[in-house]
């Protein structure tokens, strides 16, 4: 099963030096984000797209992830107890989820190296996405 650890931001994530080369070379499965006064929002409201520039504030944030493939939702909580203690003074919030979509979707990791520069688009969730809902057919016309 594939497991997403989301590392939340704090403890000098937001900070230009973050992650430490320590952190990084702990974590190697480890994405990390730039701070978030680099970072847009994008809203959509009423079919309309604004955009916010940041910074955002700190306890919205996530400073990195990493994509794991282990056999189970034990396995992938006992792998993200092994983050490194050091990483924000031993004061570090992970969740852990599983990745995918209803009826274990694949195809958006192919393993090959990345032609383009990568970016991550994070999507805010909703109590419609928490209920791991399929996502509704778009008709060809729209």
């Amino acid at each position: 099963m594939r497991f997403m650890v989301i590392r939340r931001a704090g403890g000098g994530s937001e900070h230009a030096g973050f992650p430490p080369p320590q952190l990084a070379d702990a974590v190697p499965a480890g994405r990390w984000l730039h701070p978030s006064a680099r970072g847009l929002r994008l809203h959509c409201r009423g079919g309309a797209w604004s955009v916010q520039e940041g910074p955002f504030p700190e306890d919205e944030l996530v400073a990195g992830f990493a994509l794991i493939d282990v056999p189970s939702r034990e396995a992938a909580l006992e792998w993200a107890r092994g983050w490194p203690r050091a990483d924000g003074e031993g004061e570090v919030e992970l969740e852990v989820r599983v990745a995918g979509c209803p009826g274990d979707c694949t195809g958006f990791d192919t393993g090959a190296a990345p032609r383009l520069t990568p970016w991550v688009v994070l999507l805010k969730s909703d109590a419609d996405a928490e209920a791991d809902l399929a996502p509704p057919l778009r008709s060809s016309s729209a």
